[in-house]
Order: structure tokens, then C-alpha cells, then sequence
């Protein structure tokens, strides 16, 4: 099942621009984890933060690298070892403030949870992941990260069991055009994966 959500290692923000020494950095940050130099990427990152420890965005990316680290690793004693370790970075984070995208690290850092030992955690693990996706539905029932990631989960689960995977295709059509009307944010290196991620899936469809 592990490697049925791959898919996470591809997940970077397409914003890059390199105006100010924060951008710079993280433009440099995000192509390192990219590349899969998580080391450049971490040491990068962590420094943006302890400049500016009321700025989400570095800390986000933060985690999302140490989770692409949990997805490339075959070992499964280093995956523990590596989810032990954000587990409590995000829920660090919720206690302080109830913020969607960090609700979507929290599933994904859940679903590699999962990835580690379907049979025995996926019944209980995937009524967690899919709570925590209802909870940022109901907090921004139009974001197109949380909508396209319930949907992927529920889709990669229904492959696993060797379940039809076409109603769930037919929902990722659907969202072509509205992924391609979402507000553009504002703010540099939001997250914004979700036209890579949508063709990512797509792909897996035809297959």
C-alpha cells in the first residue's frame, strides 16, 4: 500500500519567485526538496523559521519534506522513527491554530502511517484521515488541496481493496475545470499543488 500514496513526493509549490532574501530562500529550499536533498532543504527551511517563527509557511514546508522523507524510505523501522517525530511538530502547530493545510500534513503524515502496516491499522487510520479531511471541509468547504486529497484517499483505498475506481475518476474530471477557477493566493509559496497532483492522478486512471 506504501507504494499507492508515492504520489506525496512530488507535492511542491509552483510559486517561485526570488525578490526578497526570504524568497530567495525559500525558492532555493523548495527546488532542494525537489530534487530530494531534504538535508539542504531542512537546514534551509529551519533557518527561515527561526527568523520568523509567526510565518506558517516555512514550518509547512518543513514538514512536508520530513513526510517526503517517510514516503521514500523502504525501511520500516525509519518510517516509524521519522512519523514519531512529526506527529507532534502538526499537532504542535493545531493546538496554536486550526489552519486547513496543516489538517491535509496531518492526514498525510496519518497515511503513511497506514502505509507501514495496512492490514492491521488501515480500518482505524482511515476513519482518522478521513475525519481529519471532514474537519477542514467544514472550515473551507471550497479548499481544492482538501477536496482533491479526500477524494485520492478514498480512490488509492478502493485500488487497494481491488475496488471499481471509476466513480472516483469521474469526481477527479469534474474537478479540471474547477481546480482551474480557484482563487490564485495571495501569498508567496501558499500552498498550491493541486493542478500537479489532479494530472498525477488522472494518469493513474487510464492505467
Amino acid at each position: 500500500m506504501r507504494k499507492l500514496f508515492i504520489f506525496i513526493l512530488s507535492l511542491t509549490s509552483v510559486i517561485m519567485c526570488a525578490q526578497s532574501s526570504y524568497e530567495r530562500q525559500m525558492e532555493s529550499a523548495l527546488k532542494a526538496m525537489g530534487k530530494g536533498n531534504f538535508l539542504q532543504a531542512r537546514t534551509q527551511l529551519e533557518h527561515l523559521i527561526h527568523a520568523d517563527t509567526a510565518n506558517w509557511i516555512p514550518q509547512y514546508y518543513l514538514v512536508l519534506t520530513e513526510l517526503k522523507q517517510v514516503f521514500r524510505s523502504t525501511d520500516r523501522e525509519e518510517q516509524l522513527r521519522l512519523i514519531s517525530k512529526i506527529k507532534p511538530s502538526i499537532a504542535e502547530y493545531l493546538a496554536k491554530e486550526t489552519n486547513v493545510e496543516w489538517l491535509v500534513l496531518s492526514a498525510f503524515c496519518y497515511t503513511a502511517e497506514l502505509t507501514t502496516d495496512p492490514i492491521n491499522k488501515g480500518a482505524y487510520l482511515t476513519e482518522v484521515i478521513l475525519d481529519l479531511y471532514d474537519q477542514a471541509l467544514k472550515i473551507d468547504p471550497q479548499n481544492p488541496r482538501v477536496l482533491l486529497e479526500k477524494t485520492a484517499f478514498k480512490m488509492e483505498t478502493a485500488r487497494f481493496y481491488n475496488q471499481d475506481l471509476k466513480p472516483f475518476c469521474m469526481q477527479l474530471s469534474k474537478m479540471k475545470s474547477y481546480l482551474v477557477s480557484s482563487p490564485t493566493a495571495t501569498t508567496a509559496f501558499y500552498p498550491n499543488w493541486e493542478q500537479q497532483r489532479l494530472a498525477e492522478l488522472l494518469k493513474t486512471c487510464v492505467n
